[in-house]
């Protein structure tokens, strides 16, 4: 069995010494391919993360997160909606009072809402690249989650899984503290100096 440990050092920048495609990239002999994965299941099956490490050693996975306070994501709603014409495409009363409704019951239990994104790096031959992402892939449809192969974004995909805390990816879910702990290896998240969410 081969063992992975990152086969692209860290220390290697993203803005040289590598070919680019639609589909990934290329550093020396190792081709590195990054998706993005979205959704929420309820499933109570092990965390997303948990489930994809086990089976698959040569990846490599980043979490995005945004935290978000509901009642300022109402006023920004309210004064979005205020300025829309009447006839405007983007008017949706049915999903602005959807929107509305679910922010009024996070704030009034108290629950901490993320703007989510979760980037798996794949890393290997172009043939274990496509066996592991098919792979993902069917984890992803079981848990009725959403798998996005970034083409024609692979560089800034892949440097969104380096520990530079950044993404220029706009593509983000919102979910809740205790939803979130689906995509978690561990049991519980420290918000700060904050008790554990969703514990």
């Amino acid at each position: 069995n081969k063992k992975y440990n990152r086969l692209i050092p860290l220390s290697v920048s993203p803005s040289k010494g590598f070919k680019s495609s639609p589909s990934h990239l290329s550093f020396k002999d190792v081709n590195v391919k990054t998706v993005l994965i979205t959704g929420f299941s309820n499933s109570k099956a092990e965390s997303i993360i948990q489930s994809i490490y086990l089976r698959y050693p040569n990846v490599s996975t980043s979490i995005h997160l945004t935290r978000i306070w509901p009642n300022e994501c109402i006023d920004a709603i309210e004064y979005e909606y205020s300025h829309l014409e009447k006839d405007s495409d983007e008017l949706d009363e049915y999903k602005k009072d959807i929107l509305e409704s679910f922010l009024r019951t996070c704030e009034k239990r108290g629950d901490t809402i993320y703007n989510s994104c979760l980037y798996v790096a794949v890393e290997g031959s172009s043939a274990e690249i496509e066996e592991t992402v098919k792979g993902l892939r069917a984890i992803c449809d079981a848990e009725s989650l959403k798998l996005y192969g970034l083409d024609y974004q692979q560089l800034e995909g892949y440097t969104a899984t380096l520990p530079l805390l950044k993404s220029n990816i706009k593509h983000n879910r919102l979910v809740t503290g205790s939803q979130l702990l689906y995509f978690m290896p561990v049991g519980r998240i420290f918000d700060g100096q904050k008790a554990p969410v969703g514990a």
